[in-house]
């Protein structure tokens, strides 16, 4: 067998294990489409994947290219598939650290409630691709000084889970279509801004059609909402900051205690002299 065709396994949900086999060279769009998938390996010799191939799997954790794939890798074990040439992003699962090599992101998580609520997009990715984050379950989500394109449908929540604000720390502002959020993200979401570019955000076909549009500022840190700030709030921080679980109620505009638009160790700093 050299090719799995299109939808080939799509919606078999009991499907939790595969083996492709050392002959496989294609493999078709939407193949493993709403399966039980937790862990595929791609053999060295497939040269071509299909868009949709891993969506949809919730459960999907660990993703591994065979090194000696010319054409595909999975880098520094991030648990994605990337094309190689153009250090693109295909395929994500729940596990997947975005390799700093990696410049563009293309329906990484397109349909897969994987990512946390509120995901912060690394500083380096210059485009994110049509359908990257579209139903992803998100919140809120940063987009790094770096980025220039939005693509069609990137950045697109639903009445059930609806985003709730997007934080761009580009100084121009990126190239966006009007579908790369939806309408109710236009009106009821908040876009933070760097300080002194509301204007220019305001100005542009796209971005100024977001009826909220706030300056970042530094934030309080009292990221459970208790009304003060305490050691509990410090220890949110670090573990948000660790890649480990924090509440839902977690806030990172509230983390951001520097208003550098990002949360990272400074923040911790800075909140360890306001505790102080």
């Amino acid at each position: 067998m050299t090719t799995l065709s299109k939808a080939a396994f799509s919606a078999c949900k009991q499907l939790s294990e595969v083996q492709l086999p050392a002959s496989v060279t294609s493999i078709g769009e939407d193949a493993f489409f709403s399966t039980a998938l937790t862990t595929i390996h791609i053999p060295a010799n497939v040269n071509k994947i299909g868009k949709g191939v891993l969506a949809g799997c919730p459960n999907l954790e660990t993703i591994t290219v065979d090194a000696a794939n010319t054409t595909y890798d999975s880098r520094e074990n991030c648990n994605a598939i990337i094309l190689t040439a153009e250090n693109l992003l295909i395929q994500a699962s729940r596990q997947t650290r975005i390799p700093s090599s990696v410049t563009a992101i293309y329906a990484a998580w397109m349909q897969n409630h994987y990512l946390p609520e509120e995901f912060v997009v690394p500083d380096g990715i210059v485009s994110i691709g049509d359908h990257s984050f579209y139903l992803a379950g998100l919140r809120g989500i940063t987009l790094p000084a770096s980025v220039e394109r939005i693509g069609f449908y990137a950045i697109y929540g639903s009445d059930v889970t609806p985003i709730e604000y997007v934080k761009v720390l580009a100084t121009t502002p990126p190239q966006a279509d009007y579908y790369s959020f939806t309408s109710k993200t236009y009106t009821d979401a908040t876009l933070y801004v760097l300080p002194g570019l509301t204007a220019v955000y305001k100005a542009h076909s796209v971005w100024g059609r977001f009826a909220n549009i706030v300056e970042i500022g530094p934030g309080s840190g009292d990221v459970d909402a208790s009304g003060s700030l305490t050691t509990a709030d410090l220890l949110l921080v670090v573990d948000y900051i660790l890649g480990r679980d924090v509440p839902s109620t977690f806030s990172t505009t509230a983390a951001d205690v520097n208003g550098d638009g990002l949360v990272n160790i400074a923040d911790v700093s800075a909140l360890v002299d306001k505790l102080l």
